[in-house]
């Protein structure tokens, strides 16, 4: 039986492969650009988009482009992340469609009549 689309497996794989790039630098300027928005010290700030990148699947740099330094749990729970968009269409999207779906000129051709505009 293969694995859901947001499966356990797919998740661990994800998060295996996110922590093998992690680029330390990159965290740590990020939450130094991060600390004028908050009176946290910078290394919590560390903690916190570690946390949030496997808790609520935030990006490091959509942490700090969207001031989630600033949210509480309730409101991170409201964004809809990349990977968040990603499992929706994986799981909602039939799979003949899915490509289509993604690459925006074949959806543009496959459903012009409903687009509304020229492309």
């Amino acid at each position: 039986m293969g694995e859901a689309p947001g499966g356990l497996g797919r998740r661990l794989r994800y998060l295996a492969n996110r922590a093998a790039r992690l680029n330390p630098a990159n965290v740590w300027r990020i939450a130094g650009a991060a600390r004028p928005l908050t009176r946290k010290p910078r290394l919590v700030i560390v903690a916190d988009m570690l946390w949030c990148s496997v808790r609520y699947e935030f990006g490091f740099q959509d942490y700090l482009d969207w001031d989630v330094v600033m949210l509480t749990g309730a409101e991170r729970r409201t964004y809809i992340t990349h990977p968040k968009s990603n499992h929706l269409a994986m799981t909602l999207n039939h799979p003949e469609l899915r490509r289509i779906f993604a690459d925006k000129l074949q959806f543009n051709a496959r459903f012009a009549e409903f687009v509304g505009r020229d492309w």
